[in-house]
């Protein structure tokens, strides 16, 4: 009789684990279609806008940091005239920015690879699961999906697995993060203080004058800007 009831309950938590699977599997199929879904939508949005962007020409060495470029330490106290500095800087020399980014990014991949990757990947997780979560309707979408609950000390041992798993993984890539991310922070502060420090010259102001009169097609950058409500001459409106 024990034989048989410790075989029964042998049975019914097989089952039970079989079902806990099952809907984890049910849970993380759902999490993967919407992200397919936003991912979908976001690019269809980017091939409209890539539609009409257009990079400038890329501006001379010399032009850029040697011996025609003129420096100046921008006045702190002024913001409205260091904003409107950096911005028209961003949109003239933005394609030697964006040849920065990709040399810098670029020698750092050949440095240490795997590190990158791996750093890139968790927060591209990270980041997808919070743009979910906060976006608008699938807000509500994404809280509907709940993990199974039955209250069975199996599966709060599964719960509690899982969570474990993600922390050690969190750590145990730690190092791989901060360099992930020291590698995309320093081509942007590197633009940042070049785009703070560089005075304009006429090329530069003609070039600006003509972009604001919206003569022409729209450039990667004037449409980064646009996105955070930023242009020139009213930087903190």
């Amino acid at each position: 009789v024990e034989t048989n009831q410790l075989e029964l309950r042998t049975s019914q938590e097989y089952k039970q684990t079989g079902l806990i699977i099952g809907k984890s599997l049910v849970t993380i199929k759902k999490v993967l279609r919407l992200l397919y879904h936003e991912l979908k939508t976001s690019k269809m949005a980017a091939d409209v806008v890539t539609e009409n962007l257009e990079l400038p020409p890329l501006r001379s060495l010399d032009d850029f940091v040697l011996g025609s470029a003129r420096f100046q330490i921008p006045n702190i106290k002024d913001f409205d005239k260091w904003g409107n500095r950096v911005v028209k800087n961003l949109l003239y020399y933005q394609t030697n920015y964006f040849l920065l980014f990709l040399a810098i990014y670029g020698l750092m991949m050949i440095i240490n690879p795997v590190k990158i990757i791996c750093g890139l990947t968790v927060q591209a997780m990270i980041i997808a699961i919070l743009l979910h979560f906060f976006s608008g309707g699938n807000r509500t979408r994404f809280l509907r999906i709940k993990v199974p609950s039955g209250g069975s000390d199996a599966q709060k041992w599964y719960i509690l697995g899982g969570a474990l798993l993600v922390g050690y993984l969190l750590l145990h890539w730690f190092d791989a993060i901060l360099l992930s991310c020291f590698t995309l922070l320093l081509p942007f502060s590197l633009t940042f203080i070049h785009s703070s420090l560089r005075l304009r010259n006429l090329k530069n102001k003609v070039a600006n004058t003509v972009a604001s009169v919206n003569i022409g097609p729209s450039t990667p950058m004037g449409a980064f800007l646009d996105a955070f409500n930023i242009a020139a001459d009213r930087v903190l409106s």
